[in-house]
C-alpha cells in the first residue's frame, strides 16, 4: 500500500464519543454556546410586512441543523456538570458549535 493511499478512519465507540461530547458540553460558558446553536438553527427571518419567512427552504430545512434529539442531548450533559462555570462564565472561543456539530455527525 502506497504512502498516497488515504486509510480509513477508526469508528470510535459511542462510549468515547460521548465522553468528549460529555467534556465539550462542561467547559466554561457551555450553556451559552449551546444558545448560539439554537440560535442559528431555530430562529427564523419572518418578513413583518408581508407576514411571510423569508429565509430559503433549503436552509430551514437543512439535515446539518441540530434536531430536538441533538438539542436534548447537549442540553442533559450539560447539566450534569457540577461547575457553575457552564452558564456563569461567557465562553472565550467559538469552536464549541463545530466540535458539537462534528462530534454529533461522528454519532450518526
Amino acid at each position: 500500500m502506497g504512502n498516497d493511499e488515504v486509510q480509513p478512519k477508526k469508528t470510535r465507540s459511542l462510549h468515547e464519543i460521548l465522553t468528549e461530547l460529555r467534556e465539550l458540553t462542561h467547559r466554561d460558558g457551555a450553556l451559552h454556546s449551546i444558545s448560539e446553536i439554537i440560535f442559528r438553527d431555530w430562529t427564523l427571518t419572518v418578513d413583518a410586512i408581508e407576514g411571510r419567512i423569508i429565509d430559503h427552504p433549503a436552509q430551514r430545512w437543512s439535515t446539518q441543523k441540530l434536531n430536538n434529539n441533538e438539542l436534548m442531548l447537549l442540553l442533559g450533559l450539560a447539566v450534569q456538570s457540577n461547575s457553575a462555570r457552564i452558564y456563569s462564565v461567557l465562553p472565550t472561543d467559538d469552536v464549541f458549535a463545530s466540535e458539537a456539530d462534528r462530534i454529533l455527525r461522528e454519532l450518526h
